[in-house]
């Protein structure tokens, strides 16, 4: 059972390997995670509670990651951070997603998930 004062956080990641491992992580530093594997399941997610964070990547089936952003405001979490982890590495994709509202963006093959969660756990402190 959450504390509190745990923070929520929405791990949205098709690869299960990869939700699995960033679910580990996040819980190792204190977060209580709840997870989605597509961008439908994400906005459903959002729809039924608040978080104080999103960590979604934007290749996802059925809703990608950048649809899911347009739509946030449509659901309980208008207001909430999202950062965004991907393989896709293009100037374009990584503008459109800051663009969509993104307080950070990075690329999975050029940052550690520690350095992503460590990230969101000082912005969330704060």
């Amino acid at each position: 059972m959450a504390s509190m004062s745990q923070k929520r956080v929405l791990l949205v990641e098709d690869d299960k390997t990869m939700n699995m491992l960033l679910g580990k992580q996040l819980e190792k530093f204190g977060f209580a995670v709840t997870k989605g594997f597509s961008g439908r399941e994400a906005l459903e997610a959002m729809s039924k509670e608040v978080f104080d964070a999103i960590l979604l990547d934007l290749i996802l089936p059925e809703v990608d990651g950048f649809e899911v952003m347009q739509k946030k405001g449509e659901t309980k979490c208008a207001g909430v951070p999202f950062y965004v982890l991907t393989n896709l590495g293009s100037e374009d994709s990584l503008t459109r997603a800051r663009a969509l509202g993104a307080k950070e963006v990075w690329v999975k093959t050029m940052v550690s998930p520690k350095d992503v969660i460590g990230k969101m756990k000082q912005d969330l402190a704060a």
